[in-house]
């Protein structure tokens, strides 16, 4: 960012307090889009969108976030495997035994 610009975050919230909207902007300029958020009626994330992109989400029974599905544009589509211990097994997602991060091992993952 310039050293003049400006930043703005304009959210918006449901009556239960869930976002409603997110505007993400530099000087007027929304570059990361308009976000507007559902949610299904366990008040789990179910769909994010932008003019340009569009997402839903999958739970499994125990309510983790199990997939992320592109209904609208380009994004990133992610589908996890949870083991029986109700643990991450996807490839890409190294853990050690108990469940820990391997020490030093730093994975960003946005669901």
């Amino acid at each position: 960012m310039a050293s003049n610009s400006v930043y703005s975050l304009t959210v918006a919230y449901w009556p239960d307090n869930d976002v409603k909207t997110a505007n993400d902007c530099v000087s007027g300029v929304c570059v990361n889009g308009n976000w507007t958020y559902a949610y299904d009626d366990f008040n789990r994330l179910s769909a994010a969108s932008t003019p340009s992109v569009g997402y839903s989400y999958d739970y499994d029974r125990f309510g983790n976030r199990w997939h992320q599905n592109v209904t609208a544009g380009t994004g990133y589509s992610v589908q996890l495997t949870l083991s029986n211990s109700n643990q991450i097994t996807t490839a890409g997602l190294p853990l050690r035994r108990g469940g820990q991060r391997p020490e030093g091992q730093r994975q960003l993952l946005y669901l």
